[in-house]
């Protein structure tokens, strides 16, 4: 029987599973049998269901990483630039906030050369 839309047990299911749940532990939590997890647990539907779940969770954390990131590079830059600090915290910072920046700049460029080489198997096809 194919599914043609998720009902509020099956969403909670696939919550369950996006959240790190195994799929025995997110039946036995909604009271349903090991053999029907496992059914539900192959379904396309439920399987998409779970992925965006977890690319929302995912993109959630990626906001907060992001904005902990402009937190931690702000404290970094104010250390770095506060002539009251020990002299070892001023070095220190600099170094973190130098190193981040040569990752940073690895990085994009990376990314150019690998469009770059995209662009080109494209151009080939």
């Amino acid at each position: 029987m194919k599914m043609k839309k998720l009902t509020s047990k099956h969403m909670r299911f696939a919550e369950l599973i996006a959240s790190g749940s195994t799929i025995q532990e997110a039946g036995r939590k909604l009271g349903i049998s090991i053999p029907t997890s496992y059914r539900w647990g192959s379904k396309p539907l439920i399987i998409e269901a779970i992925e965006d779940i977890r690319q929302g969770l995912f993109d959630k954390i990626q906001g907060r990483l992001l904005k902990a990131g402009q937190i931690a590079s702000d404290t970094l830059i104010s250390l770095c630039q506060d002539t009251e600090a020990p002299y070892h915290v001023r070095c220190t910072s600099a170094k973190a906030i130098l190193d981040c920046l040569l990752k940073v700049k690895e990085h994009v460029e990376f990314e150019a050369r690998l469009a770059d080489i995209e662009d080109r198997l494209r151009e080939q096809e």
